[in-house]
């Protein structure tokens, strides 16, 4: 059966490939929000000062701030830009990285990603490091959001006019949509209308967004007054 999904327009927008590359995870969503590298050397006393270094800071982001933090602490062969590459790959939008010249100098790296730019650097005071991320983590959903929005009018579209025959079945003025784009569309029928929907596209049908319209506006199939605004585009599993 079809389930009802609240979406927002970030989600169904990401889902699209708003930001280039790997993904980028709004923050209020990231199960990680921030990896703490710690920078090895291979051996001797200084990689278990940066290793403690690396936890005292996941400690001090969680504690004061209740971030989503995880330390890399793998050793071996694993380099550095292996290790920052991974985490981009799943979407993680802040690293902070720390080597033995951090540690001597009671410094931190943040790197925080970009929407669809090279990541941006900077070094702070290891002491400042929460109160860093917090402000980072802040800007980066602030650029996806700024991102989506520039892209909206590129990537979704309203539904062309609709119709509900006799049998059911719906029809389209112009013929179907297409399936490369988001579809918006007023939308307050029964899960079978939906359905057909979904077979009148070849469309998936993603829900109801959590910006309902402010005004009623027509339902495509019933006609009849709805602030409910959905979605349909195809599928991503």
């Amino acid at each position: 059966s079809l389930a009802v999904v609240l979406v927002s327009d970030l989600a169904l927008l990401l889902a699209k490939q708003v930001v280039p590359g790997p993904i980028l995870l709004p923050p209020a969503i990231a199960p990680i929000q921030v990896i703490v590298v710690p920078i090895f050397r291979g051996g001797g006393g200084g990689d278990e000062a940066v290793l403690a270094a690396a936890l005292r800071v996941r400690d001090d982001l969680e504690r004061s701030r209740g971030l989503r933090c995880r330390v890399d602490s793998r050793m071996g062969r694993r380099r550095p830009g292996q290790k920052f590459a991974e985490w981009e790959l799943k979407g993680v939008p802040l690293r902070i990285e720390i080597g033995q010249r951090e540690v001597a100098e009671g410094t931190v790296v943040v790197c925080r990603r970009a929407a669809g730019g090279r990541p941006e650097r900077r070094t702070v005071p290891a002491a400042e490091a929460a109160e860093a991320a917090a402000l980072d983590l802040e800007a980066v959903e602030r650029d996806l959001s700024l991102a989506s929005d520039a892209r909206w009018s590129d990537l979704v579209r309203m539904l062309p006019g609709a119709r509900l025959e006799a049998g059911g079945e719906v029809t389209f003025e112009g013929g179907a949509p297409d399936p490369g784009f988001v579809y918006e569309v007023a939308f307050c029928g029964t899960e079978r209308m939906a359905e057909a929907l979904e077979r009148a596209t070849g469309l998936t049908f993603l829900g109801y967004s959590l910006k309902m319209y402010r005004g009623d506006r027509a339902c495509a199939l019933t006609g009849k007054p709805t602030k409910n605004r959905a979605f349909l585009a195809t599928s991503i599993s």
